[in-house]
């Protein structure tokens, strides 16, 4: 299990300085340790995370961010069989000429996911958690995705997993009339109206409708939206539960193609304040982002 510290004061409100008391981390097992040395520090260190290297079996799965650009068709196999997929995962760097040295004026949002089903099948491997989650988005004909959907995911012991990369948009947030209508008129502007652009997605294992997520999974989690605030100047606002985007999206004065709200990461995953409690304070430049920008270009 991954631990950090952080000083609060009687009243909960978070410090504006981190106290990490770790220098060395320590692969114990499918988990790592943290060894305390000393000191103050107001960086926070990157959580170990599994690479696209590290578990994708097939090699144009794994390659085809590099090798295909947006509305590209692509083939592998999947469980023994092979698969025809359209590409649309949008590069930043195609559609804003933004590398990935821009990607912290692009990132402005998180939502976090659970994938709705329990993954008891893969048996505690959590490689196989992944494939689980990734391969059902391949295969279930209300997906057909050329990948999974999210940007990183965190197995049942804790193990962080990279998924689609940064640089490119998931498809994980959700949907508006007003994008998808404009898409077909002029793709560009389209997905930057959509609520993937700039939204990091992140999904835990499990199906917290039945099941609260592990420990080891909420440690890393807050490790990992640690980190990911720190490195893209995310604001509290912009960490959301895939259920809010909804409600994001009429703020901003969208239709979201789905009728209703979904209740996901699930009813029995904990609480969103006790997260953001748990994360460093937002700076200064992410208490600038509006993170409804995307949806309002064009209006």
């Amino acid at each position: 299990m991954v631990e950090f510290r952080q000083t609060k004061n009687s009243t909960m409100k978070r410090t504006t300085t981190l106290v990490f008391c770790m220098v060395l981390f320590v692969s114990v097992g499918n988990s790592f340790a943290v060894e305390a040395v000393s000191g103050d520090s107001t960086r926070i260190p990157k959580p170990p995370i599994k690479t696209r290297e590290d578990w994708y079996e097939d090699t144009n799965m794994l390659c085809q961010y590099e090798e295909k650009k947006y509305g590209e068709s692509i083939s592998y196999k999947v469980l023994g069989k092979t698969r025809y997929r359209i590409f649309r995962y949008m590069s930043y760097n195609e559609l804003l000429g933004a590398g990935e040295g821009e990607l912290k004026k692009v990132l402005k949002w998180i939502v976090i996911h659970h994938p709705q089903f329990r993954v008891t099948k893969a048996k505690g491997d959590p490689v196989e958690e992944m494939r689980l989650i990734r391969n059902s988005q391949i295969i279930d004909s209300s997906y057909v995705f050329s990948d999974m959907a999210y940007h990183f995911g965190i197995a049942t012991d804790g193990t962080i997993f990279e998924g689609v990369p940064l640089t490119h948009m998931g498809r994980h947030a959700g949907k508006t009339t007003q994008s998808e209508d404009m898409k077909k008129k002029n793709l560009p502007l389209g997905m930057m109206m959509s609520p993937d652009f700039g939204a990091i997605g992140i999904v835990l294992a499990g199906n917290f409708d039945l099941d609260e997520p592990t420990e080891a999974q909420v440690e890393s989690l807050v490790w990992l939206l640690s980190w990911l605030k720190q490195e893209y100047d995310i604001p509290d606002d912009g960490i959301l539960y895939h259920g809010e985007v909804f409600w994001k999206i009429l703020t901003a004065g969208f239709t979201p193609t789905k009728k209703e709200p979904k209740s996901c990461p699930g009813d029995k995953f904990c609480a969103k304040d006790y997260i953001i409690a748990r994360l460093p304070e937002d700076t200064e430049v992410s208490c600038e982002k509006n993170i409804l920008f995307g949806f309002n270009i064009g209006r």
